[in-house]
Formats: structure tokens, C-alpha cells, sequence
């Protein structure tokens, strides 16, 4: 093995014990929100959040929202510790069927600045096409607009 076969190897194997290449990184960023109508506690606040964390845990970023009428309404966003449900999730998706309060949660820097609504549905046996109509994404802080997925 030459001394550059060597050097790569090396990085490689100390990209492997960061993490790096298994996505996680030892600085996380998430869109920071927070709904508070109260005006003594300065209303809403929202920004970016710089998640910190014990070394051996994963840092992940979430989002939770209500449907009010038709309209989205963020509750919270920000960053969230070491969850197996957001392992490895990429996008920021909630899968329950019609929840009082959405929540999401993925692992990426700034990954619930999306955040989607798709429910498990049980599989119904058919020979028509199937078409998923619930699908949904979200976007923006305190954005309410609802935008349909587009069909695969």
C-alpha cells in the first residue's frame, strides 16, 4: 500500500468514527420556532437553533403543527436529542392518522424547514391504480400553505 492509498484509508477511517459519513456531524442546525401569543413573553420567536449534545447521542431536529380549520399553524420547531424514531430520516415526515398535534423528526442540518404529513395507510387490495391524495408538505415558518406532493 503507497503512503497516499495509506492517507486516504486513514480519512476514511476517522470520517467513520465521526460519523460523518453516516450523516451525523458534531454541529446540527434546525430551524428554531416558537408560537407564543402572549405578549409578555414577546410573541413568537423564530430563527435558527444550534443543537448541542453529549457526544455518544444523536442530534435531530423536529417540527410540530396543527391543522386549524384548513390552515397550518407551527407550534414549535427546534432541535430534538437522540430519538431512534428520526434515525436516519432524512425529511421530516408524520405518519399517524389525523393527530390533535402534528409531529416530525429527522436527522440533517436544517431538515424541518419541510415538513411533511403522509399517514400509514392499512394497504387495500384493488386493481385500480392506486393514487395517494393524502400526502402533504408543508413549508416556511408560519407559513400556512399546503401543497400537494406531487403522485409518483
Amino acid at each position: 500500500m503507497g503512503p497516499a492509498t495509506k492517507l486516504a484509508f486513514g480519512v476514511f477511517l476517522i470520517s467513520c468514527s465521526s460519523g460523518a459519513i453516516l450523516g451525523r456531524s458534531e454541529t446540527q442546525e434546525c430551524v428554531f420556532y416558537n408560537y407564543n401569543p402572549s405578549l409578555e413573553n414577546r410573541g413568537n420567536r423564530s430563527g435558527i437553533e444550534s443543537c448541542v449534545g453529549e457526544k455518544d447521542k444523536r442530534l435531530h431536529c423536529f417540527a410540530t403543527w396543527r391543522n386549524v380549520s384548513g390552515s397550518v399553524e407551527i407550534v414549535k420547531q427546534g432541535c430534538w436529542l437522540d430519538d431512534v424514531n428520526c434515525y436516519d430520516s432524512t425529511e421530516c415526515v408524520e405518519k399517524k392518522e389525523d393527530p390533535d398535534v402534528f409531529f416530525c423528526c429527522c436527522e440533517g442540518n436544517m431538515c424541518n424547514e419541510k415538513f411533511f404529513y403522509n399517514p400509514d395507510m392499512q394497504p387495500v387490495q384493488s386493481k385500480a391504480p392506486f393514487s395517494d391524495t393524502n400526502s402533504k408538505v408543508f413549508k416556511g415558518i408560519g407559513s400556512s400553505s399546503v401543497i400537494p406532493l406531487p403522485l409518483m
